[in-house]
């Protein structure tokens, strides 16, 4: 039986298609008149503006029937179309009641976007149900094109949100046209609300809370009031989402910290067989425990309750803590009160699982006393940070680290894992002729890695990046000291020519200019060719006031 019925004859003035460029100066997009069905294109110089690469003021005329359309000011009746999108001309929303079950039929015309055809644009039919089933506490959306069927699934998934993708109720916002319908909207979202709430009521025995949630700011003012109601459905106990939820849900917006309830659970994680597994439950958190395989505990329960959607973080954690729920609730403590520096939740509990399996739930419960009792408890987060980074945690497993001591023995392995130590080849006749010594001043080559990372630190440069390169012979390094072996200088040789020749903190050696005598005269001996690198420059050099630096 029909119990109310919207009919929205026009849904917006214009439609906007893609836009093209013709050249750097002109712009050209289709357009469809709603008023009279035309297509047409208009072409305007380029400008660019908030609202992208067309002017605030653009103003076009319909060709056929001389309507006038401005676009900036009427731009929230605009529809924007990509090349394949579609979007409604029409729209009859009916809402039908039957003995147990509701059912909400959206019909009308929608256009779609084909911009490379011959006319721009395309008409045809859609129809699109929501059937709401009371007995199964299911409900099914399907939309269909011109009789047939293309989309069919289950509303109520909080992690699917392609409905507010699919259906054309979408495009009912808060603009100029659709506000004059906002009492039809009020009355046929309360009569659904109520009528399922009775109903639902009447078949479990109990009273189900209010089905009432607020639509997203500036979005359709049905589509996530109707999702809600389809989620209450199956998750009877739980409260509704929030305006907030939905928008992480759909992507619009990012949850900013870290969040237990997406730990692994994705729009596919909600197959049928789950929810029916979730209803066929005494009640809500039941289900979710079932689906979840976890032990019917008060604690499961009291976290499950603020955050339903956490059970499978929750049965990672339980996995970890080897079924102990004390060392159960220490880690979720620490996951849900101490200062994480934002890490994924992923990572922790992935390096929990590592040490829980390599040296038992004893360490974990270790590691997490001193982590609370730190005095900087955001070095206890670095430490589960480098152990994640760490490759190679075959040396680690072996030592059994104290937990205060974890921090410094990941330092040193990470260094090592970032910067693998290299021995180098001094035995080329290479080497051999560019290692001597003037008097105090002398020239050799680092042994290995370890030297240039020294040097690096030193110097103040970036000469340990080069270890890779000199170990495989594609350049050399030479350093250059005082008689009390203080560096002076760094230089790079490469076939036989000099490449750069600097002080500390890189600075060219021509600020040196006895530093830089120096250099010309061992690149002479060592039959190096400096001519050509941009740290000599003994000409410019020769005038300047000299002091001493060796």
């Amino acid at each position: 039986m029909k119990i109310y019925e919207i009919n929205i004859p026009r849904l917006f003035y214009i439609y906007h298609g893609p836009t093209k460029n013709l050249n750097w100066k002109k712009k050209s997009a289709t357009y469809y008149c709603a008023n009279c069905g035309h297509t047409f294109r208009s072409i305007w110089d380029s400008a660019y503006s908030f609202y992208g690469s067309r002017p605030h003021d653009q103003e076009m005329y319909c060709p056929k029937c001389g309507t006038r359309f401005i676009e900036y000011t009427m731009q929230k009746n605009y529809s924007f179309l990509a090349d394949g999108d579609y979007t409604p001309l029409s729209m009859v929303i009916v809402l039908d009641e039957f003995k147990d079950s509701l059912r909400l039929t959206i019909t009308g015309r929608e256009i779609v976007s084909e911009s490379e055809s011959d006319y721009m644009f395309y008409e045809r039919k859609y129809r699109e149900t929501i059937s709401f089933n009371i007995k199964k506490r299911e409900t099914i959306y399907k939309r269909y094109i011109a009789g047939k069927l293309t989309s069919n699934y289950i509303l109520g998934n909080p992690f699917d949100t392609s409905f507010s993708v699919d259906t054309n109720l979408k495009v009912l916002s808060q603009r100029d046209i659709t506000l004059r319908y906002f009492k039809d909207f009020h009355k046929i979202l309360k009569l659904l609300r109520e009528k399922i709430q009775f109903k639902m009521s009447k078949k479990l025995g109990y009273k189900i809370s209010s089905m009432y949630s607020c639509h997203e700011k500036g979005e359709s003012l049905l589509v996530k009031p109707i999702f809600n109601i389809a989620y209450r459905m199956i998750f009877t106990d739980l409260k509704n989402i929030s305006a907030e939820k939905y928008a992480v849900l759909r992507g619009v917006t990012q949850f900013m910290g870290s969040s237990l309830e997406d730990y692994e659970i994705c729009a596919s994680y909600f197959t049928e067989e789950r929810i029916r597994t979730i209803v066929a439950a005494k009640d809500t958190i039941s289900g979710l425990l079932k689906v979840a395989n976890l032990p019917d505990k008060p604690i499961f329960r009291r976290i499950l309750t603020e955050m339903p959607f956490s059970f499978m973080a929750l049965k990672k954690i339980y996995a970890i803590a080897q079924g102990d729920l004390n060392t159960f609730g220490n880690i979720y403590k620490c996951l849900v009160k101490y200062p994480t520096m934002r890490q994924d939740n992923k990572i922790i509990l992935e390096q929990f699982h590592q040490l829980s399996v390599k040296w038992g739930i004893e360490y974990i419960n270790a590691f997490i006393r001193w982590w609370k009792n730190a005095k900087d408890p955001h070095i206890c987060a670095d430490t589960i940070d480098m152990l994640n980074r760490l490759h190679d945690k075959i040396n680690l497993w072996q030592k059994k680290i104290k937990p205060s001591n974890l921090h410094d023995y990941l330092v040193v392995a990470i260094y090592k894992q970032e910067h693998p130590f290299r021995q180098f080849d001094l035995n080329d006749p290479i080497c051999r002729r560019l290692a001597m010594q003037f008097g105090s001043i002398k020239f050799y080559l680092p042994e290995n890695s370890d030297v240039l990372h020294d040097v690096g630190k030193k110097m103040h440069n970036c000469v340990a990046s080069y270890a890779d390169r000199v170990y495989e012979g594609k350049t050399n390094i030479v350093l250059m000291t005082d008689d009390n072996g203080k560096l002076k200088a760094c230089i790079e040789v490469k076939n036989n020519k000099l490449i750069q020749a600097k002080l500390f903190g890189n600075k060219p050696v021509f600020y040196e200019p006895l530093i830089q005598n120096e250099i010309i005269k061992w690149a002479k001996k060592a039959h190096i060719n400096y001519m050509d690198c941009n740290d000599i420059k003994p000409n410019i050099m020769q005038n300047m006031p000299q002091r001493e630096a060796v």
